[in-house]
């Protein structure tokens, strides 16, 4: 009697991974750092080349007929250093790997070339589905994951800008799937490929509602990172306006609400009361108490948060009524 082996072969990544959904994933780990280097090897076999990985800048996997790695990765050749794109598709059951694409450029190329389609020190908007910019966008994501201890997948990028400061920075508006939350999130990289280094820079993450998507205005909370940075600047940029020698503060802030434009746009109410502090003297606003018989307003505030731009913060409108 013949006996049939049946052989399973079971690739516990797949169980987190939706069949055709592109996952980022961690740049560090052993199995990213396993199948990036059989990448390179496959390359080098193709192209009789000698190149050794210094760094993997991006990784993501997608489940097609088996396993797609997807990398961007900094590599050494001779004294050569290159930045290549490299996907792999692996087939555990076979024991088989194939490389399907591969593109190496020297890393000071791809810096001169990102440079190039971006305008110096000013922001321009890039095509979401570009290999470059979506490597970066999950390059971001997986920074962000690592940061925050989340496990944040990405649906889509919304919006892109490219900015040439020190380096390439990129700025994206992103679609991300954190467990059962869809959010919205605003991610910013630096990109200094001469030392292959990627930072995040700023983010900015809050669930997605329908009129987060078309433009209409939600609430926020008090905590959100962008509204206490816009505050800061509302509370700041109105001193700056007024003539009395006195900081004025914040005592209460209300009415708040955010806006997803081309940025994130904040509104809100502050209570300012002057305080026994000299405006022209650098301190915490938190620690100016308040002066007796100084003036008491509210203030209905606009303010736009653009993270690409070079100061950031724009106050659009503001309307202070003496109380």
């Amino acid at each position: 009697m013949k006996l049939l082996l049946l052989l399973i072969v079971i690739v516990p990544v797949t169980l987190s991974l939706s069949p055709g959904g592109v996952v980022p994933i961690d740049v560090t780990g052993m199995d990213t750092l396993a199948a990036a280097n059989e990448a390179l090897t496959l390359l080098n076999s193709k192209e009789n080349t000698e190149r050794q990985l210094n760094k993997i800048l991006s990784a993501s996997v997608q489940v097609v007929d088996g396993l797609k790695y997807v990398f961007t990765v900094d590599v050494k050749t001779g004294d050569r250093d290159e930045i290549c794109r490299l996907t792999i598709v692996k087939q555990a059951w076979l024991n088989f790997s194939r490389l399907t694409h591969s593109e190496c450029k020297a890393r000071q190329v791809v810096a001169v070339e990102a440079a190039d389609s971006a305008v110096v020190g000013g922001a321009k908007s890039v095509d979401t589905t570009r290999e470059d910019v979506v490597a970066m966008a999950e390059n971001a994501l997986s920074k962000l994951n690592a940061k925050e201890d989340t496990s944040r997948t990405l649906n889509k990028i919304v919006s892109a800008k490219i900015q040439v400061v020190a380096g390439i920075k990129y700025v994206f508006t992103t679609d991300v799937q954190n467990g059962n939350v869809n959010e919205v999130c605003q991610l910013t990289i630096l990109v200094k490929a001469w030392l292959s280094e990627i930072t995040l820079t700023d983010h900015q993450c809050g669930p997605k509602t329908r009129r987060s998507v078309i433009g209409g205005l939600e609430a926020v909370h008090i905590n959100d990172v962008g509204l206490q940075k816009s505050i800061e600047f509302a509370v700041h940029t109105l001193n700056a306006k007024s003539n009395s020698l006195h900081m004025s503060v914040p005592m209460a802030i209300s009415n708040i609400k955010q806006q997803i434009v081309a940025g994130v746009k904040y509104e809100f109410t502050m209570k300012l009361v002057e305080s026994t502090c000299n405006k022209e003297v650098a301190i915490s606003l938190t620690s100016c108490p308040q002066l007796a018989n100084g003036l008491t307003q509210t203030c209905d505030v606009q303010v736009l948060f653009q993270a690409w731009t070079p100061t950031q913060f724009t106050l659009l409108q503001d309307k202070c009524t003496a109380l």
